[in-house]
């Protein structure tokens, strides 16, 4: 509103100024206001151009005029600025708790632990034992997918490490050769048998393989305690 207050003197200054030096006094002005003309009666009187403060007040959004005649004063008021509410502040979304890291190292109390792939396929293991004379865990493998009838169990492909030597597997029990693929929901339970620690000072060995659902494989890692 100070721009149009501002529209209003600069226009009676300009106008005022060309008509004192006479260049346009022949000449009869209209009001034109933001591309619009306006009716107004505009006098020149002694070189100075008048326009009703009405006409421009009608005209420019939100001035209001008012005259007092009993005390002479003519006022014109721009409207008051209406306050922008400040946004609401966003709550801070409270992060999930991160899931608890696996153990690193995995003893007979952590028994019987299970790793479950993103596959739908998942692993537990429920006892084991370690001597230089073997190593033989027993493995329960579970297809818990809902779409899926593919689970493979492939033990015969995991390595299992003693921090020396790649121990040997060896065989493990009929029934992960007769299930050919694990349908939905379905488990096997069995032994797995691998040649004795070659290292007389180790204390853990490790277990590398892969759960299979069809041909997507999801590979794991579990250390153990001897």
């Amino acid at each position: 509103m100070k721009s149009k207050l501002g529209l209003i003197v600069l226009v009676l200054f300009v106008v005022s100024f060309s008509i004192g030096f006479g260049a346009y006094a022949a000449v009869k002005y209209s009001l034109v206001i933001n591309g619009k003309t306006v009716k107004a009666d505009i006098k020149v009187i002694n070189g100075a151009t008048y326009i009703p403060v009405s006409a421009l007040a009608a005209n420019l959004k939100g001035i209001k005029t008012k005259v007092d005649t009993k005390t002479g004063i003519i006022r014109i008021d721009e409207p008051k600025p209406t306050p922008t509410p400040s946004a609401k502040p966003t709550p801070t979304p409270t992060p999930a708790p991160a899931p608890a890291p696996a153990p690193k190292f995995i003893t007979q109390t952590d028994l019987p632990y299970t790793i479950n792939a993103t596959n739908g396929m998942s692993l537990t293991v429920n006892s084991y034992s370690a001597s230089s004379s073997g190593v033989t865990f027993n493995f329960t493998l579970t297809n818990n997918s809902s779409v899926s009838d593919k689970g493979e169990t492939m033990t015969s492909t995991w390595e299992l490490y003693d921090g020396k030597n790649t121990l040997k597997y060896i065989d493990q029990d009929r029934i992960f050769y007769d299930s050919l693929y694990l349908r939905s929901g379905q488990s096997v339970t069995g032994n797995v048998n691998f040649r004795g620690i070659s290292n007389p000072n180790a204390e853990k060995f490790t277990l590398y393989g892969g759960l299979w659902q069809y041909i997507d494989k999801e590979d794991f890692k579990i250390v153990f305690m001897i």
